[in-house]
């Protein structure tokens, strides 16, 4: 296990918080977030950077808010390492149960976050927040042997 370092800017405070939007979180998979409408102390970066070990922390919400996946751990052992570290209960956000767990793991610690799950999604979250989610798609076997046939099917009739 690695510990990743993340430096995160200080959120803004004030009236743009006050009218952020928290619910339209950055990623489907779990994760831990803090937010805040009258912004958040600027040491709040660091606890998360402490606490979310090999995820990067990112934010969202018109910067007003920070997250990251729950990697390599649970939503409770995070939630409470948060809370040790001296964030209010209050501000933190999980959306997973208390022994939930990511399902992808980060491919970055810069720039955009792209998760890949068990299940073949790919997550990208981009640092604005944006999330854009797309599903791996296969080739199956019988869409190879339509493609042999119809290959098959030209090659004689050139051929007559």
């Amino acid at each position: 296990m690695s510990l990743v370092s993340s430096s995160v800017a200080a959120n803004p405070t004030g009236s743009t918080c006050a009218s952020a939007n928290y619910n339209q979180y950055p990623t489907t998979d779990v994760f831990c977030a803090v937010a805040s409408t009258s912004g958040l102390p600027s040491n709040y970066s660091d606890i998360l950077g402490s606490c979310c070990k090999d995820a990067p922390v990112e934010k969202y919400a018109d910067d007003c808010a920070l997250y990251c996946l729950v990697v390599g751990q649970s939503v409770m052992d995070i939630n409470k390492c948060f809370q040790d570290g001296g964030v209010k209960p209050q501000v933190i956000v999980c959306n997973g149960n208390n022994t939930a767990t990511a399902t992808g793991k980060p491919s970055s610690t810069s720039g955009s976050a792209t998760v890949t799950g068990t299940d073949g999604a790919v997550t990208t979250v981009s640092p604005t927040g944006a999330a854009m989610t797309y599903q791996v798609q296969g080739v199956s076997k019988a869409g190879l042997g339509m493609l042999a046939v119809l290959f098959a099917s030209a090659a004689v009739g050139t051929l007559l």
